[in-house]
């Protein structure tokens, strides 16, 4: 490999006394890279994308450093990302536009003072060099790069990305290869001047000379927020700026003049919040606004007037799917794992949970990911005598796991959460703890007695709004739901309620007995509108012990085949246990049991067939049109019938262990 002639120089200069310069992939560190190891490590890993972070604490090792643990700087490092704003500009032309920054920072005395410029297959990198100083404050030092690239952008009118300013931002490492594209491009040096910055000492003051700026105190008016803020304000600045312009302006001219108007606001905030995130809050209050007019105004329905919300593909920046498990479960995405009472779903999220927040490989990874948090809405499962049994006993770091057992009302009382009634609560959570997942445990426990699973409509004004939560923290939503008791439907079709489920979910894994060997389970995928479908996945549970066992070649459909004993069950025997299952919490009314054995597949005839055979009870509340029958379980019932054995921790006190115990 023939070595850039600056090369040498730039690694000599991202040492720092007591230091680390931690190298490696974005969410993996491969090593600690010095002088003498630097061309032996880009030669070896010349196919992958490299990346590299100066003045990590020397005890880190291969752990990837935050802001916490970057003790100095030597160096400022911008990002001008032009092929964002041009896809169809050349590397020739990129490379050209260095001579441009190059002369238009000649004669000034600070932002002149840079050291290197580097082409990084997309853009440009420009780095200062200076003297070491300690970080005394992440969030200064974060500030002053923002007052930095308002000074860079004035002079060179080239925008630089505003979200490489914090202090543990990683960077290209110089000598290796962007291999993004199909065609792999050298992250080069294309421009080097023998200059020392001298002015790092003066970073994080800068961000208290900022003038976009302000105190933490939230603006009191809207107008005093019209310049710009600060972060810790954006968002209710935003709230109060929005509903100023929407109120005082026709609904027909808030897509161009409301929406153009908030984004040259926004461009003025110190950083600019995210477009995406801009709109979630602009198209909410513009739906409050127009619900609140259409309640004052005298016209009928027929007669309000709507404009249409557009959005033009060219202005939509692709982006890759991101994977918190690769072809398995999506982050900023909806996934759903399904499967009958007892199978082991809720051992395989627990499986998933452990490897995120231990930073462990999951099977199909060839390296673990960085130790993530998990939020955790567990219903069926008590957390001191099995949640945390088994999330310990897996390996998992429960320091980062988080429960949210219920939400607080303004008069300090707690409620059970209603995804329904408390996805503010939510979202409150998420923006607080940074999440790689949310796991919810079945999720038809969180959503209230207002939702009728079994409709589409009723069942999307939760998943909609969840889905988005999702899309907006970039978290991995695990829902676990049950399977209706039919076998004649197709895997797609057999998760409990509306299709809207399935419809929602961009992967659903289906998890069951092996046809063939009943000591294993098998997880397998039957949707993925996201990448080519994984292989089935075989894993066992012996004595609280769970071992993934390796890929086996089963579909959706044949874990679901019924196995010759139950071939041989009758529709009377199935309708009997669907009775028992049901009225096992108490009674329940005659026509929604009616409505949901239809929906398994068991008839009318035959539900009364079993109804007779099981001695059901059946008491009438109320008179007359308002009454309704309401169906229980007799006080000695019948044995129940045999099923599938549950996946049951043998480790945990047989007393924790009820007869009834559904497993996962």
């Amino acid at each position: 490999m023939c070595m850039h002639p600056h090369l040498e120089s730039f690694i000599k200069d991202v040492q720092m006394p007591n230091c680390i310069v931690q190298a490696g992939q974005a969410m993996r560190v491969m090593e600690i890279v010095t002088p003498e190891n630097y061309e032996q490590f880009l030669q070896a890993h010349s196919t992958l994308d490299l990346y590299f972070l100066g003045g990590a604490r020397n005890d880190l090792g291969l752990q990837r450093a935050k802001d916490a643990d970057i003790l100095m700087k030597n160096s400022l490092f911008f990002d001008c990302d032009i092929r964002k704003t041009d896809v169809d500009i050349s590397d020739g032309q990129i490379k050209e536009a260095a001579d441009g920054i190059e002369e238009q920072l000649r004669n000034h005395p600070v932002l002149g003072q840079w050291r290197y410029i580097v082409f990084s297959g997309n853009g440009l990198h420009l780095y200062y060099f200076g003297d070491s100083i300690q970080i005394t404050s992440a969030e200064n030092w974060k500030g002053g790069m923002n007052t930095f690239i308002d000074k860079l952008e004035q002079a060179t009118e080239m925008k630089f990305d505003r979200a490489c300013t914090n202090v543990a931002r990683i960077a290209r490492l110089p000598g290796s290869f962007n291999c993004k594209s199909t065609e792999r491009k050298l992250v080069e040096i294309v421009k080097f001047q023998d200059k020392r910055a001298s002015f790092l000492q003066k970073i994080e003051a800068l961000t208290q000379q900022a003038p976009k700026t302000v105190s933490k105190v939230s603006p009191k008016h809207w107008g005093e927020g019209i310049g710009g803020v600060g972060e810790g304000m954006r968002n209710q600045t935003a709230v109060s700026v929005i509903g100023k312009i929407l109120g005082e302006i026709d609904p027909a001219l808030w897509e161009t003049a409301g929406w153009g108007g908030l984004k040259e606001w926004n461009a003025k905030n110190n950083p600019p919040l995210s477009e995406k995130e801009l709109r979630t809050t602009f198209e909410s209050i513009a739906t409050k606004e127009l619900s609140r007019r259409n309640g004052t105004s005298k016209k009928g329905a027929s007669e309000i007037q709507y404009s249409p919300v557009l959005v033009h593909l060219e202005d939509v920046q692709a982006e890759e799917v991101s994977w918190l498990w690769e072809q398995r479960i999506p982050r900023g995405k909806l996934t759903i794992i399904e499967g009958d009472p007892g199978v082991g779903k809720s051992w395989v999220s627990f499986a998933l949970i452990a490897a995120i927040t231990a930073g462990k490989a999951l099977p199909g990874q060839d390296f673990a990911e960085m130790p993530g948090d998990a939020l955790l809405l567990v219903a069926e499962d008590g957390l001191g005598d099995t949640v945390r049994p088994r999330l310990e006993k897996m390996g998992a770091d429960i320091s980062r796991v988080h429960v949210l057992e219920a939400v607080k009302s303004e008069d300090g009382k707690e409620h059970s959460l209603c995804l329904a009634d408390h996805l503010t609560a939510l979202e409150s959570a998420l923006g607080a703890g940074g999440y790689a997942l949310i796991l919810i445990d079945p999720l038809n426990a969180f959503l209230g007695g207002k939702i009728d699973t079994n409709r589409d409509a009723s069942l999307r004004t939760v998943l909609t709004p969840l889905k988005r939560l999702a899309e907006k923290y970039d978290v991995a939503v695990i829902c676990i739901r049950h399977l209706t008791k039919s076998a004649r439907d197709k895997a797609i079709y057999r998760g409990q309620g509306s299709i809207a489920y399935t419809a929602a979910a961009r992967v659903v894994l289906l998890v069951g007995v092996h046809p063939t060997d009943e000591a294993l389970r098998v997880i397998v995928c039957s949707k993925n509108n996201l990448t080519a479908f994984p292989s089935a996945l075989a894993y066992a549970v012996v004595d609280g012990q769970f071992n993934w066992k390796g890929d086996v070649n089963v579909s959706a459909d044949q874990l679901l085949e019924p196995s010759a004993n139950e071939e041989e069950k009758s529709a009377l025997e199935e309708a009997e246990e669907y009775l028992k299952e049901e009225l096992r919490d108490g009674p329940k009314r005659a026509r929604e049991l009616y409505a949901d054995a239809k929906d398994a597949g068991i008839s009318e005839r035959t539900l009364k067939r079993a109804k007779a055979n099981l001695n059901i009870e059946r008491t009438k509340d109320g008179f007359g049109k308002d009454g309704f029958w309401s169906w229980q379980l007799p006080s000695s019932p019948k044995s129940a019938s045999k099923t599938v054995a549950p996946l049951v921790d043998k480790a945990l006190p047989p007393q924790q262990l009820p007869l009834n115990h559904a497993g996962q």
